[in-house]
């Protein structure tokens, strides 16, 4: 069976536009995984966003202007503040994302079969072209079916009041429990990984265009934590060029202060006895 190619370009066309619905490939790279306390505890569920949109990653520091008696300024200290990381991404009621072991199980398979793909033989252009567009009308025909059940199910509901939260219900919950129980991260990023994230803020806006997705803003802050130094903890740097010795000096005890009731009765006999003397 033939499939031409007005054919192909209106069933993708329809597929596009039908419903605003969105339909994307996550990136399994981009995750934000919440940092459990207990060790022994399971690991905690990563967050993916449907469409990972923006990220930015944010390195700022705090220089001090000092300006002498000539209207020169000197720079003599410098603060280095938090890493901040901001992604403003996108998520969908209806996508392509394969969730949990049959993801990596799909990630797996991709890759195996670009290897295998070097040692398959080489077949002629018209039978590449053909193939391809064969390919191509089954993924276009299953996407169709899979976009109009998903969003089919969406609309109908559930007679479970447990199970009619949405995708982006469910991904608001998160994020707000998240935020206020001050739960730390590991953030992976498109540059680097950081560890010991906390959520500052976030921002949910779902546009006028569509009931089916929303945006998520979240800027995250990896925190630091200060390190108590014993006696036996090696110094270094200016710690341990300006750091005083330690001398112990034996206990003491405070002088009792007395009240001031006290203090104003001592006073007025003195002042009595001064008196008596100067009348003999």
């Amino acid at each position: 069976m033939a499939f031409s190619s007005n054919t192909l370009a209106a069933l993708k066309g329809g597929i596009d536009t039908g419903s605003n619905l969105i339909s994307a490939t996550k990136k399994q790279k981009y995750g934000y995984t919440p940092i459990q306390n207990d060790p022994t505890a399971a690991p905690a569920e990563t967050l993916y966003f449907t469409i990972e949109g923006e990220n930015s990653v944010k390195f700022d520091s705090d220089v001090t202007d000092n300006f002498l008696e000539n209207n020169e300024a000197i720079q003599d200290h410098i603060a280095l503040k938090p890493v901040t990381i901001t992604t403003s991404s996108y998520v969908g009621e209806v996508n392509t994302r394969i969730e949990g072991t049959l993801g990596e199980l799909n990630n797996f398979v991709e890759e195996k079969l670009t290897v295998i793909s070097g040692y398959a033989p080489k077949l002629t252009a018209a039978a590449t072209q053909a193939l391809n567009s064969a390919k191509q009308a089954i993924a276009t025909a299953k996407k169709a079916k899979d976009a109009i059940g998903s969003a089919w199910d969406k609309l109908k509901g559930s007679n479970n009041p447990a199970e009619k939260k949405t995708l982006q219900q469910t991904t608001f919950d998160r994020f707000y429990t998240y935020w206020k129980e001050r739960t730390l991260f590991l953030v992976n990023t498109p540059w680097a990984q950081y560890d010991n994230c906390v959520i500052q803020s976030f921002t949910a806006t779902q546009g006028p265009e569509s009931e089916t997705i929303s945006n998520f803003e979240v800027t995250f802050k990896q925190l630091r934590f200060v390190e108590a130094y014993g006696k036996n903890k090696l110094r270094s740097g200016r710690n341990a060029t300006q750091a005083g010795g330690s001398k112990n000096l034996g206990a003491s005890t405070p002088t009792v202060s007395s009240s001031w009731k006290d203090a104003v009765s001592k006073y007025a006999s003195g002042l009595m006895s001064d008196i008596k003397s100067a009348w003999g």
